[in-house]
């Protein structure tokens, strides 16, 4: 124990960095899942001293206090107010998420008529096939099965397995023609303008952070979309339920938990130029849980059932003046 007591503040550094090293590498699929790690440049136990700094702590845990804000939480408040390509994002008092509505550049933005465009809501109305000609879909795996089984074989699919509001802008999932390397969602949204942009994102989240938090992330990349397609017609769709035997079981895979952060991304609708889309009306039983006869898994439509996903998108189009 002589070198132990000859050192102990460097063999102090050297335990300590140890132990943070692990916690980052567990919580790398975890609290830390929406961080960059990059094992090369920086060591992981950075990663955990980040983590400390926006108050998230390791295995998923957040840090909350009286005193003070999480930094998703300060994310929140700071996108109030905040210009985007002629929208604003607004935040309410009561955590509610919402984006102005962006007035069509061929009106005046001094003009009676101005003030009417923005304020216009439209109704959900009933649409064919080739409404979806100018469609990019968004999400995950469950919007992947509906690029693969459904009907919708003329719109766009932007869709991959494990994809979240966390890796939206780091992700090359996207082939290009003639090119070795894929595409990020935002380089893909660069080069070509879409009438419509259906997004589901959320269900790969449920197990870091809080409804906030996940929010905030929400909130940013519906932003980032906002930018690079100021003329799209933004569906958010909510996040697909599971069964009732998979949400009493799962401790975090649950519909408490998928309902919580529904609410919230729903209050994004301003049914102008941003629509909130419940399509678990189309999937869910009585009790509002994911039809069992309808899933795989508990988590997964069967590929005969994308069609009830589709017949809901063209009930819930919408035709704007």
């Amino acid at each position: 124990m002589k070198w132990l007591k000859k050192s102990p503040l460097t063999w102090l550094i050297i335990i300590t960095s140890i132990i943070f090293t692990v916690i980052a590498w567990e919580g790398s699929q975890s609290a830390y899942a929406g961080y960059k790690i990059n094992r090369v440049k920086n060591p992981m136990l950075a990663v955990v001293f980040q983590g400390l700094q926006d108050g998230k702590l390791p295995f998923g845990l957040e840090q909350f206090t009286d005193e003070s804000l999480t930094e998703h939480d300060k994310d929140i408040q700071q996108v109030q107010g905040k210009a985007v390509s002629g929208n604003q994002i607004l935040v309410g008092a009561d955590g509610s998420l919402s984006m102005n509505a962006m007035v069509p550049q061929t009106v005046s933005e001094n003009s009676v008529n101005a003030t009417e465009a923005k304020s216009k809501k439209y109704e959900y109305q009933l649409v064919t096939q080739d409404y979806f000609d100018d469609a990019v879909f968004i999400g995950d795996s469950r919007t992947d099965g509906l690029a693969k089984y459904s009907s919708l074989t003329n719109a766009t699919f932007y869709a991959k397995q494990s994809l979240t509001v966390y890796n939206y802008f780091d992700k090359r999932f996207i082939p290009v023609e003639g090119q070795k390397e894929k595409l990020t969602l935002d380089e893909a949204l660069q080069l070509r303008k879409f009438g419509k942009v259906y997004i589901m994102l959320g269900i790969n989240e449920i197990g870091v952070g809080t409804a906030q938090s996940f929010g905030a992330e929400y909130l940013k990349v519906l932003t980032r979309i906002r930018e690079l397609q100021p003329d799209a017609i933004l569906f958010v769709e909510g996040i697909m339920r599971v069964t009732a035997e998979k949400s009493a079981t799962d401790p975090v895979y649950n519909n408490a938990k998928i309902n919580e952060r529904n609410a919230l991304i729903s209050t994004i609708d301003n049914h102008h130029d941003v629509f909130y889309l419940e399509m678990n009306d189309a999937v869910c039983d009585e009790n509002g849980d994911l039809n069992e006869e309808y899933t795989f898994d508990d988590v997964h439509l069967k590929a005969s059932y994308y069609g009830l996903w589709t017949d809901y998108l063209l009930q819930h189009g919408i035709v704007q003046e």
